[in-house]
């Protein structure tokens, strides 16, 4: 179930591939920078599941 929200992202980024898939490296990538988030909000800093 979808809130408002959805249909003025999915507005705004028309072309394909705005909103995804992501490459392997690019999912790589927000998985890292989403760790230290996850570490500073009480995490464990090994818990990679982001």
């Amino acid at each position: 179930m979808a809130g408002p929200g959805r249909a003025s992202v999915e507005a705004t980024y028309t072309e394909p591939g705005q909103l995804g898939p992501y490459t392997d490296f690019e999912i790589g990538m927000l998985n890292g920078k989403m760790s230290p988030l996850r570490w500073v909000l009480g995490s464990e800093w090994d818990f990679l599941d982001t």
